[in-house]
């Protein structure tokens, strides 16, 4: 449906969180914003999937995945990254604190990009 160009508008936002480490305010804007787009990938995803009678393979999909079953629609959208067990303490450096939260969104980013991909192998998704 809409994956592939919400996958490219969560890539945007990233780069503008790499802007913006210095400015805290801007960042957690850019990291709210990206957050909303990559977690509407898989909202578009279980529509689709839902739509064509294999709701089973979205949530088998989410579920085998640490990454996609931990930020997909979980909590509050604002800060989900922050609780990861591999981000950084919060404790301690914001600037460094905001580096590992751009580091797991990219790796959402490229757990999105396989899960899109596979579902699009597979027929399931239109991508």
């Amino acid at each position: 449906m809409n994956e592939i160009y919400k996958i490219s508008e969560a890539k945007f936002f990233v780069a503008r969180m790499e802007e913006s480490v210095h400015d805290r305010e801007a960042f957690r804007y850019y990291l709210s914003a990206f957050l909303a787009a990559a977690r509407s990938v898989t909202k578009y995803a279980q529509e689709e999937s839902s739509s064509k009678g294999r709701q089973q393979w979205y949530l088998q999909s989410i579920v085998g995945n640490d990454v996609l079953r931990h930020g997909t629609h979980a909590g509050g959208v604002r800060h989900r990254f922050a609780d990861w067990p591999e981000s950084e303490d919060p404790i301690g450096s914001k600037q460094r604190h905001s580096k590992s939260l751009i580091g797991l969104s990219q790796r959402y980013i490229e757990e999105l990009e396989k899960f899109v991909q596979r579902g699009m192998k597979e027929g399931i998704l239109s991508g």
